[in-house]
């Protein structure tokens, strides 16, 4: 067994990030809380592409507008037409400005199985669809694309409510696709977020909703 700080040390990650991980269950640790099994942390890292190289170095702590900067580099569109699910995360990835054209297919693809593996509908009438690898082969900075369908697309979720906005989180490392996801989902889960990116007039008034979010956090 080891601790936190060990732990922290083998995934390359400040404490803090992991700790994160774990309150918004990525990773879980021993009944106390406080351990883990190096083996299972070292497969788990290995299944979510995350290298495990402990040493002295620890990478920069995110930026404090990670959230909002990665709405700002990701496509925002509102889809006047019915969609389903595939036809919405389509329209994400051949929208996003930060793949190239000869890549979205792969990309799409990629998001279409993790899709048909298990519905990323998160309930309340939020979607999360993001692929099964690593994005780093496909985009090389941070960023969330957001859909917002004029009607509501079934998307099998578990509370059975249709969705009402997609959010498609992409970022060349996982650690950085980790962070994304665990401040993605306390913005979320802020009172009114969801109904003010609903009719926030433009992808600059959304960011600054998250911007503004982000420093209460």
């Amino acid at each position: 067994m080891i601790e936190f700080d060990e732990a922290a040390k083998l995934l390359d990650v400040p404490a803090w990030t992991l700790r994160r991980w774990v309150r918004q269950g990525l990773v879980a640790p021993e009944a106390d809380g406080e351990h883990f099994d190096r083996e299972r942390l070292l497969a788990w890292a290995r299944r979510h592409g995350l290298a495990a190289a402990p040493g002295p170095s620890r990478p920069a702590a995110p930026p404090p507008d990670l959230l909002a900067d990665a709405v700002a580099g990701g496509a925002f569109l509102d889809a006047a037409s019915a969609m389903t699910a595939s036809k919405a995360i389509a329209r994400l990835v051949h929208a996003h400005p930060g793949i190239a054209h000869d890549s979205r297919a792969e990309l799409l693809e990629d998001i279409l199985e993790r899709e048909r593996q298990a519905s990323t509908a998160l309930g309340n009438g939020i979607a999360l669809p993001h692929p099964r690898r690593a994005p780093r082969r496909w985009v090389k900075e941070p960023s969330i694309s957001i859909l917002r369908p004029t009607e509501a697309i079934d998307w099998a979720a578990l509370d059975g409510r249709p969705v009402v906005l997609v959010l498609l989180p992409l970022a060349p490392e996982i650690s950085t696709h980790l962070e994304l996801l665990s401040r993605l989902s306390f913005a979320l889960g802020v009172p009114g977020t969801i109904e003010r990116l609903l009719e926030a007039p433009d992808q600059e008034a959304a960011c600054s909703l998250l911007r503004e979010i982000q420093m209460k956090r």
